[in-house]
């Protein structure tokens, strides 16, 4: 499943960062670290932005930079 596609509130685990070098970079100086906890927790009224809890710190990001990222949800 990709970080894109998961539900709000659900606790899932960063498995794979699947894009370009650069784009990898700045993700894993954001915290997407393999292994790592992240929640998606608000939508954008536009629908195409979420914000994402991970390492005690919310972000937003885009949809198109999240559909390369994969993920399991924790139980």
């Amino acid at each position: 499943m990709t970080l894109k596609n998961l539900e709000l509130n659900t606790s899932a685990k960063i498995l794979n960062i699947d894009c370009s070098d650069q784009i990898k970079k700045r993700f894993i100086d954001l915290g997407f670290i393999k292994g790592s906890s992240i929640i998606p927790v608000l939508i954008s009224p536009s629908g195409n932005i979420r914000a994402y809890y991970i390492k005690d710190t919310l972000l937003a990001l885009r949809d198109n930079e999240t559909q390369n990222i994969t993920v399991e949800k924790m139980p």
